[in-house]
């Protein structure tokens, strides 16, 4: 059997091995591993997959786990506040500054938007989301902080 290629592995084995070789092929093609859940990616739901992974972490083999995590893979889903606060934050480095217009687009990302929407949603942010904001000196009213810096004051 060996001579003619027979596949020696269970149908669970090679639909992993299928699957996870679709995960290499998504970070290739998109640069990350953030695949959203419902996504088909290449005629398979890879989306569902990536879910079920990160929901059954502890029914993995170590091999796949470690598999997963050597490609970069991370069991818990990145939250989308704080990956637009880190790209605020290396903004900040940048230029010194969070006076974002809200059409501002950086590093491919909408940050002139999201810093927007948290000025609108102040009241709703915890008292974490506002304290690393203000750590930055971020401006809560755009127009007033501007205003302020061309008259001196």
């Amino acid at each position: 059997m060996d001579a003619i290629g027979f596949d020696w592995r269970k149908d669970n084995d090679r639909k992993w091995d299928e699957f996870f070789g679709l995960l290499i092929a998504f970070k290739k093609e998109n640069k990350h591993l953030n695949v959203p859940d419902r996504a088909i990616y290449k005629g398979k739901n890879l989306g569902n997959w990536v879910s079920r992974l990160r929901r059954f972490k502890n029914r993995l083999s170590k091999n796949q786990i470690d598999k997963l995590e050597n490609i970069g893979f991370k069991f818990n889903k990145e939250d989308p506040w704080e990956k637009m606060y880190q790209l605020l934050v290396e903004y900040h480095n940048e230029f010194q500054n969070c006076l974002i217009k809200q059409n501002k687009i950086y590093k491919g990302e909408r940050l002139g938007s999201w810093v927007s929407e948290q000025r609108i949603k102040r009241n709703r942010l915890t008292e974490e989301q506002i304290n690393l904001l203000d750590k930055l000196h971020f401006s809560w009213d755009y127009l007033e902080t501007i205003w302020m810096a061309n008259y001196g004051l």
